[in-house]
Protein backbone atom coordinates (compact mmCIF):
# COMPACT_ATOMS: atom_id res chain seq x y z
CA UNK A 1 0.00 0.00 0.00
CA UNK A 2 2.97 2.07 0.43
CA UNK A 3 3.66 2.36 -3.56
CA UNK A 4 -0.30 3.88 -3.57
CA UNK A 5 -1.05 7.00 -5.15
CA UNK A 6 -2.17 9.85 -2.80
CA UNK A 7 -5.77 9.73 -2.40
CA UNK A 8 -6.26 6.00 -2.94
CA UNK A 9 -8.69 3.75 -1.11
CA UNK A 10 -8.44 0.58 -0.37
CA UNK A 11 -11.83 -1.32 0.57
CA UNK A 12 -12.00 -4.03 3.32
CA UNK A 13 -14.58 -6.85 3.30
CA UNK A 14 -13.89 -8.58 6.51
CA UNK A 15 -16.82 -10.76 8.21
CA UNK A 16 -19.57 -8.73 10.17
CA UNK A 17 -18.05 -10.15 13.44
CA UNK A 18 -15.75 -9.59 16.33
CA UNK A 19 -12.72 -10.97 14.28
CA UNK A 20 -13.83 -9.00 11.21
CA UNK A 21 -13.21 -6.05 13.60
CA UNK A 22 -9.95 -6.54 14.89
CA UNK A 23 -8.72 -7.76 11.04
CA UNK A 24 -9.93 -4.00 9.91
CA UNK A 25 -8.80 -2.59 12.83
CA UNK A 26 -4.85 -4.05 12.48
CA UNK A 27 -5.21 -3.32 8.64
CA UNK A 28 -6.29 -0.17 8.97
CA UNK A 29 -3.04 0.61 11.19
CA UNK A 30 -1.09 -0.72 8.05
CA UNK A 31 -2.09 2.02 6.06
CA UNK A 32 -0.50 4.91 5.02
CA UNK A 33 -2.01 7.89 6.14
CA UNK A 34 -2.03 8.99 2.57
CA UNK A 35 -4.15 6.30 1.49
CA UNK A 36 -8.18 6.07 2.69
CA UNK A 37 -9.73 3.08 4.34
CA UNK A 38 -13.71 1.68 3.54
CA UNK A 39 -14.73 -1.37 5.34
CA UNK A 40 -17.73 -2.86 3.61
CA UNK A 41 -19.82 -4.73 5.64
CA UNK A 42 -22.63 -7.27 4.30
CA UNK A 43 -26.10 -6.46 5.80
CA UNK A 44 -27.60 -9.84 6.43
CA UNK A 45 -25.11 -12.58 6.44
CA UNK A 46 -22.24 -12.81 9.01
CA UNK A 47 -19.76 -13.06 6.00
CA UNK A 48 -19.54 -11.82 2.21
CA UNK A 49 -19.35 -15.48 0.82
CA UNK A 50 -22.65 -16.01 2.03
CA UNK A 51 -24.00 -12.52 1.68
CA UNK A 52 -23.14 -12.89 -2.55
CA UNK A 53 -24.27 -16.33 -2.76
CA UNK A 54 -27.54 -15.15 -1.46
CA UNK A 55 -27.70 -12.11 -3.34
CA UNK A 56 -27.10 -14.27 -6.17
CA UNK A 57 -30.13 -16.97 -5.53
CA UNK A 58 -30.21 -20.82 -5.90
CA UNK A 59 -28.26 -22.54 -8.99
CA UNK A 60 -26.02 -19.34 -9.28
CA UNK A 61 -23.45 -19.41 -6.80
CA UNK A 62 -19.72 -20.71 -8.15
CA UNK A 63 -20.60 -19.09 -11.27
CA UNK A 64 -17.58 -16.71 -12.72
CA UNK A 65 -18.44 -16.67 -15.87
CA UNK A 66 -21.70 -15.21 -15.47
CA UNK A 67 -20.15 -12.59 -13.22
CA UNK A 68 -19.74 -9.50 -15.70
CA UNK A 69 -17.73 -7.18 -13.61
CA UNK A 70 -15.27 -10.42 -13.06
CA UNK A 71 -14.53 -10.87 -16.42
CA UNK A 72 -13.41 -7.25 -16.86
CA UNK A 73 -11.54 -7.67 -13.60
CA UNK A 74 -13.82 -4.78 -11.68
CA UNK A 75 -14.47 -5.12 -8.10
CA UNK A 76 -18.23 -5.84 -7.65
CA UNK A 77 -20.15 -3.89 -5.14
CA UNK A 78 -23.50 -5.62 -4.62
CA UNK A 79 -26.73 -2.89 -4.11
CA UNK A 80 -27.75 -2.79 -0.76
CA UNK A 81 -23.99 -3.10 0.76
CA UNK A 82 -23.37 -1.21 3.98
CA UNK A 83 -19.61 1.09 3.76
CA UNK A 84 -18.40 2.85 6.50
CA UNK A 85 -14.60 4.86 6.09
CA UNK A 86 -12.86 3.49 8.56
CA UNK A 87 -9.75 6.51 8.41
Amino acid sequence: MKHMSAGSTVLMAFDNDTQGMVFADEFTCLAPEHVGVIRALPETRKDWNDQLRAMMGPGQSGSRAKDPCRARGRAFVPSGSSFRRWR
